[in-house]
């Protein structure tokens, strides 16, 4: 897997936009890091982390999870940011734009990968710590958007979007 990974690496130039997100890897077999996942189309298998090429699909690292960790690493960080960090590895100072799901987006993310000139952008569960609690209980009318910048450069906003469901 190692020589592969280095083959994904040498073999490509990465565009600006990235993206980071897990998978499943189908397998059925018995062995002790197949993770089930319900919400994926195989429920089954081997979960991987995977940094892409957010233009042409390229897969340029992975990460498969081997289960949880025993120390090693900074507890409040959480699984979705460590791997955000290790795969991000090397590609500071690019002023790459990486876009993440709310598992692996949080405000003290943003801010490790803005001091590596990683910029990012994505959805971002509003219980995080350091979240502006301002954003939290904003009572606007629908298709309203509030936001909230930081004296860091770090922004965060909330969209409020009702549908409508015609019976």
């Amino acid at each position: 897997m190692n020589k592969t990974i280095r083959n994904f690496k040498s073999n490509y130039n990465l565009h600006q936009r990235l993206t980071i997100d897990e998978m499943i890897i189908p397998c059925e077999a018995r062995m002790s890091i197949i993770q089930y996942i319900s919400n994926k189309n195989h429920d089954r298998g081997i979960k991987i982390f995977a940094l892409a090429d957010a233009e042409s699909g390229y897969i340029y690292d992975i990460i498969p999870y081997k289960g949880k960790e025993n120390g090693g690493g900074v507890e409040e960080e959480g699984l979705g940011a460590r791997m955000v960090n290790k795969l991000c590895q090397g590609l500071e100072g690019n002023f790459h734009i990486l876009a993440t799901d709310r598992f692996f987006s949080s405000p003290n993310l943003c801010e490790v990968l803005l001091s590596k000139k990683i910029y990012s952008i994505g959805t971002v569960r509003s219980n995080r710590i350091n979240f502006p609690k301002s954003l939290v209980n904003s009572t606007k009318d629908r298709g309203e958007f509030n936001w909230e910048m930081k004296e860091n450069g770090i922004s965060a906003g909330t969209l409020i979007y009702i549908t409508n469901f015609y019976l």
